[in-house]
């Protein structure tokens, strides 16, 4: 209840007692109003006044009369109606709607969310909604509707736009829609829980159209989603909306209430003084509500409604008062509470929201853009990570996988490899990217310079007493042990073997010898070939001019020579000069990827180079170890189709990936001894006051039999597992 400036308040609603200071002005126009002040001005409805609908007014609905239904189904609906007239609606008109479950009626498009926003809505959000809220008909209720053009819903509707629209005396509707909404609950509810009942009709001669809202029983108001925030009894939250939406952001009415926990009561409201009814105009330019043209108006003398909100008088019969339609933004009985937008949480990923009249203000996190911080922004757009390191986006940030060699927050500083101090026994570690290499000193050798090279301890550069020292060397099969003037040795593979491991058997000819790791024969004079295999003579020879029975001409000492072959070895193509080739298959080139053509009892066939295979050596043939199996620094070496790892010290297992133990880890080497690996083992190098396979062995305490010290001046350091 509220009261003019300067009135005091009524005591009783029987009587109110008028001061004699009150102007005469404001006196006549009580008089024209009521007998009673505060009567005139309460918001609520005189005893005896039925606050709803009764279901025997409501237009004829169910089963029995035709009616479909939806599907039972949370947020669902009819689908696309197609109806037999183009409805009028602010200017269009339609041949199709959708009746949905969640309480309006919608053009354009069916409506799933569940909950409603308010009116205004752009973007063609085209609704008449008698109670839009989150309706769940699979708990409880059903929702019915028809098109109609049934002789006695024609005449009712007519006299109903008659009546409230006085302008319209020859209305007569040629169309109606009837949507009932019957004992509905809520989303989150059950059989048991609170239900609504209300109905909606549609109305049109072909140009005209209205829409009348009728409630019977209105108990909730709001779904228990989280973003609606209802509780078990379905109030609270964001309550349901009422009203009806032109789609242009422009044209709309809100029922007073609507959105809040007021609208709970929109039975007991109306606009045409019948509680619980509500009649629009949704065809014409301007929004129109129906009036019961009563010249002792509320609204005409006292204007109560704030913040633009437009009155409506009720005009019921004894008891005139009035409801206050509130622009967007606002609600409550005179559209004096400023509606928080920020009630509903709107601003996503951590937003906070900032209330602004009927809008919001998301301040968003870093990481997030747009209205509601709905956006992820991508932070690899730019391309941040260097060193053509992989940018992985997250929530707000990113992060750079680095390429092997490279480290850091961009990937921008080369990775020291040689800071762990990989390489052992004093050697020196040069940092390279993504690897390292150790630089040796003299008595090591190795990826790690793990291994030593034994020196020998001699009192003589004599070359027959290093010989006798080799003997005790262990160089394994195809293998010869030779010694250096340095005084050490070295295993070098036996003449007639070469490989890493000394594994191939050479297979030169006529006295060559194999001089790398690869096989290559170095021939002696008089020989050419690849294998030494022809035996060079003194015979000139060109294109024009062929060699006797036919022998191959080969280049030799810069000229080219008639040659011999000394063996059934295949001719190697290599070898031959290209001029004097008889024409064959193989002179189209056949063979692909650098294979060599050989002709074959009239055909040809082609020898591939490494990784390729196929008949014309087309095909790649996969290497086993491009996928770098081989862990911690060892290396792969492909063997019949498959691949060994050659793992480094202190690593073993088919991958290298068994770290061994570590050998000084249990310190053996006592009194002040330094430990060293040795492949394996490990060296004690005692301090100069101790000695021994340990430097257990204190040498002050060692007296020869005459009672004098004895210093070894050369002591062989021991090792040991």
């Amino acid at each position: 209840m509220f009261f003019l400036s300067g009135l005091p308040p009524c005591f009783s609603r029987a009587c109110c007692q008028l001061h004699p200071w009150v102007a005469e002005a404001m006196v006549l126009v009580l008089q024209a109003l009521l007998p009673c002040f505060c009567t005139l001005l309460s918001l609520e409805l005189l005893p005896g006044v039925e606050p709803a609908v009764p279901l025997e007014d409501f237009y004829p609905f169910g089963q029995d009369v035709g009616d479909s239904q939806t599907i039972a189904q949370d947020d669902g609906g009819s689908r696309l109606v197609k109806i037999s007239v183009a409805f009028p609606f602010f200017g269009d008109r339609h041949t199709g709607l959708y009746v949905n479950n969640n309480g309006l009626v919608s053009f354009l498009r069916e409506v799933s969310q569940f909950t409603p926003v308010a009116f205004p809505i752009a973007g063609d959000r085209r609704v008449v909604a008698p109670f839009w809220a989150d309706v769940d008909n699979r708990r409880a209720g059903r929702v019915f509707y028809r098109e109609s053009q049934e002789p006695s819903s024609l005449r009712r509707a007519s006299g109903e736009v008659k009546t409230y629209f006085s302008e319209f005396p020859n209305f007569n509707a040629t169309w109606v829609l009837i949507a009932t909404w019957h004992q509905v609950t809520f989303f989150g509810g059950s059989s048991l829980t609170p239900v609504n009942t209300f109905q909606v009709v549609l109305i049109t001669d072909g140009e005209l159209s209205f829409t009348i809202f009728q409630y019977n029983n209105i108990t909730w108001t709001t779904g228990m989603h989280s973003s609606s925030g209802g509780n078990l009894a379905g109030l609270g939250g964001i309550a349901a909306q009422a009203g009806f939406n032109a789609g242009d952001g422009k044209r709309y009415f809100n029922i007073p209430g609507s959105r809040t926990a007021d609208v709970v009561n929109v039975e007991g409201t109306t606009n045409v003084g019948q509680p619980g009814k509500w009649v629009f105009r949704i065809d014409d330019a301007n929004v129109e509500v129906g009036s019961c043209n009563d010249s002792a108006s509320v609204c005409q003398h006292l204007r109560p409604c704030l913040n633009g909100g437009q009155c409506i008088d009720d005009c019921i019969t004894g008891n005139p008062s009035f409801t206050c339609s509130c622009l967007a933004g606002f609600t409550g009985q005179r559209c004096q509470i400023d509606v928080d937008e920020c009630a509903s949480y709107p601003c996503q990923n951590g937003g906070t929201c900032a209330d602004r009249i009927h809008s919001f203000l998301c301040h968003c996190p870093p990481g997030y853009t747009g209205s509601q911080c709905e956006a992820d922004i991508d932070e690899c757009k730019d391309r941040p990570c260097l060193n053509d390191a992989l940018c992985v986006q997250g929530a707000g940030t990113f992060t750079c996988v680095c390429e092997p060699g490279y480290t850091s927050v961009l990937c921008e500083k080369d990775m020291n490899e040689c800071e762990s101090q990989p390489c052992l026994n004093g050697g020196e570690c040069m940092d390279l990217v993504a690897n390292f290499t150790c630089v040796c000193p003299a008595a090591f050798t190795g990826t790690l310079c793990e291994t030593e090279l034994v020196v020998l301890q001699v009192n003589s550069t004599e070359p027959e007493n290093q010989t006798g020292l080799c003997g005790n060397a262990n160089c394994e099969k195809n293998w010869i042990c030779e010694n250096t003037s340095s005084g050490i040795h070295i295993c070098t593979c036996a003449p007639g073997f070469y490989g890493d491991e000394c594994e191939e058997e050479c297979l030169c000819q006529n006295g060559g010898v194999c001089v790398d790791i690869n096989g290559t024969c170095e021939c002696q004079s008089g020989y050419t070939g690849l294998y030494c295999q022809f035996e060079v003579t003194q015979t000139p020879c060109s294109h024009s001019r062929t060699c006797p029975d036919g022998g191959p001409c080969l280049e030799y000492g810069g000229a080219y020579l008639c040659t011999c072959q000394t063996s059934a070895a295949e001719l190697d193509p290599k070898d031959l000069y290209p001029y004097v080739q008889p024409r064959s298959v193989c002179d189209s080139s056949p063979c692909l990827n650098g294979g060599y053509c050989y002709e074959r009892d009239g055909g040809y066939t082609c020898e591939c180079k490494y990784g390729y295979w196929g008949k014309h050596c087309e095909k790649v043939r996969l290497n086993t170890c491009a996928s770098a199996p081989c862990r911690n620094g060892g290396s792969c070496k492909e063997e019949a189709g498959s691949y060994r790892c050659v793992c480094p010290y202190r690593f073993t297992g088919k991958h290298c990936e068994v770290g061994k133990p570590d050998p000084c880890a249990s310190s053996p080497c006592l009194n002040g001894g330094t430990c060293f690996h040795y492949i394996g083992k490990y060296k004690c190098e005692c301090t100069e006051h101790f000695g021994g396979r340990h430097c257990e062995i204190n040498r002050s305490s060692v007296q020869t039999s005459a009672g004098e010290q004895t210093v070894c001046h050369h002591f062989v350091m021991s090792k040991s597992h």
